[in-house]
């Protein structure tokens, strides 16, 4: 009997009996553990993720086993009601298992539905207390960015009785309505002169595709859009409209074109101006490069990563030096865009030149992305690090990520120069961003973090002054890049040394 069936049969017999985890040799539990954390079977080797993703480190602001230790640090203000671990934990998973059980319909008629529960709770708890073989436990390897992703997994494994189960799509109208959004804004930009090789074309797609984070937000669950800190609801859709997919093709062209419309006039007003605006060195070192460069790009929501890659279209048209490594989630997790979307969205003829750079070898779209619902730098495939050695050989290399939860994760620390867009929105990206009511635009020099301190807060108003005593991280991206503009850092680079050489004196 080989390795995977043994596991598999301990790990069904222990889900059929009454026996605890805990009792269970210390190789079985480390082996659930790291399929719990990663469903991705081939991770590189450490040395080899640090050659773009920095030192080893534990990703994310905090994990959720520090709610035990130190509860305060997920109180966004000091005046929010303090919320212990046991009782978070509680709400959490009944929310999940809840969630589960209205998005997949095998559970629905299940005989396990009334008491899913009272059976699948407690064994979560169970599992979230084993450790691994350095004695840490499974709650203090869990990212607060990442829980959710987590939870499903464990539920689904619980109920399914399979180590690696399915994940179902809990946003398949949601995403199929921000197709027919997408495409439709596409035509309304079209109409307007935006899907030219200019700059203004190029910085309207960059701007709205960000902005698109806010479409739909009172849709989304709380860990992955919404804040207790501050949720701001610019562009509701109405949630009859996703009920189900025949209601999503039924919304009248004319609504659609609204909320379209919508996306557009925010990117003129004031609250959408970015806080914090690394586009014009974008353009620079990105859209205009004149050295051969990879820009290694990964997507985030569904609707955001359609403009996204509408912009990406007109970039390579428009510069023979730039090539764009893709890199879409490997399988379902929340609204995010994943490998099985690109197909269809580029069979479409509004993409027909980014085919061409397909074919022709500028436009690379990896099968190889993250395998939860933000990237995790502690278990990225072997194939894409095979990738950005192939593909950045003799090209200078630039990291695009979008959405909060990446660039949370993230940190900084990293090898190359790091763009990161996102609306402010979430309590943690306010926090450690350091900006509250803007999207932002940021980039972040290899070798620096974007944000530190988050466990050694510092207490003051939000930069708008709407909310009062919240915690931020002792030092903020708004810090960093403030502090970056009084040593005059673009006449140091200009000096032509090694940016990463300079970063890491």
């Amino acid at each position: 009997m080989n390795k995977s069936s043994s596991f598999h049969e301990l790990f069904r017999s222990i889900l059929n009996s009454s026996e605890s985890v805990h009792d269970a040799p210390q190789s079985f539990k480390n082996d659930l553990i790291r399929i719990i954390l990663s469903r991705e079977d081939n991770v590189a080797a450490p040395d080899d993720i640090g050659e773009y993703f920095g030192p080893p480190k534990m990703p994310g602001t905090a994990v959720i086993g520090m709610r035990l230790r130190r509860p305060e640090l997920f109180q966004d203000t000091i005046h929010s009601n303090m919320e212990t671990y046991d009782v978070w934990l509680d709400r959490i998973l009944d929310q999940i298992v809840k969630q589960v059980i209205d998005k997949d319909t095998t559970f629905r008629t299940s005989p396990l539905n009334p008491r899913l529960t009272e059976t699948v709770i407690p064994r979560i708890k169970e599992w979230l207390e084993l450790a691994d073989n350095q004695g840490t436990r499974l709650q203090d390897l869990i990212p607060q960015q990442m829980y959710e992703d987590v939870f499903i997994q464990m539920v689904l494994m619980i109920t399914t009785g399979n180590p690696k189960p399915e994940i179902p799509c809990f946003y398949r109208e949601f995403n199929e309505m921000g197709y027919r959004l997408a495409f439709t804004l596409m035509q309304c930009l079209d109409k307007s002169g935006y899907s030219k090789t200019n700059s203004a074309a190029i910085e309207r797609l960059v701007h709205i595709a960000v902005l698109s984070g806010y479409a739909g937000i009172n849709l989304k669950s709380s860990a992955s859009a919404a804040s207790t800190l501050l949720n701001r609801n610019c562009i509701p859709v109405d949630s009859s409209w996703v009920k189900d997919l025949k209601c999503v093709q039924a919304v009248p062209p004319a609504d659609i074109k609204k909320i379209a419309s919508g996306m557009m006039d925010l990117s003129e007003e004031l609250q959408g101006q970015y806080g914090i605006n690394a586009v014009p060195v974008y353009f620079e070192e990105v859209v205009d490069t004149a050295e051969p460069t990879l820009l290694a790009f990964f997507s985030d929501d569904y609707l955001e990563t359609i403009i996204d890659l509408k912009r990406f279209e007109i970039m390579l048209d428009r510069n023979r030096c730039l090539s764009v490594l893709f890199i879409p989630r490997k399988g379902r997790y929340g609204n995010d865009f994943a490998h099985a979307d690109i197909y269809r969205v580029i069979g479409d003829k509004t993409f027909k030149r980014l085919v061409e750079h397909y074919e022709t070898g500028r436009f690379h779209i990896s099968r190889s992305g993250p395998m939860a619902g933000c990237i995790d730098p502690r278990f990225i495939s072997e194939n894409l690090i095979r990738e950005l050695d192939l593909l950045s050989s003799n090209r200078r290399l630039i990291l695009e990520t979008k959405g909060c939860r990446n660039f949370e994760m993230l940190q900084g620390h990293l090898t190359a120069p790091w763009y990161s867009s996102f609306n402010c929105n979430r309590a943690l990206s306010i926090r450690t961003v350091g900006i509250d009511l803007h999207p932002v635009f940021i980039r972040i020099p290899p070798g620096l973090k974007a944000y530190d301190g988050f466990d050694n807060p510092v207490i003051r108003d939000t930069p708008s002054g709407e909310i009062k005593g919240v915690r931020f991280a002792g030092m903020t991206t708004k810090d960093l890049c403030d502090a970056l503009k009084n040593i005059n850092y673009p006449s140091i680079l200009n000096k032509g040394r090694n940016e990463l050489g300079i970063d890491t004196l």
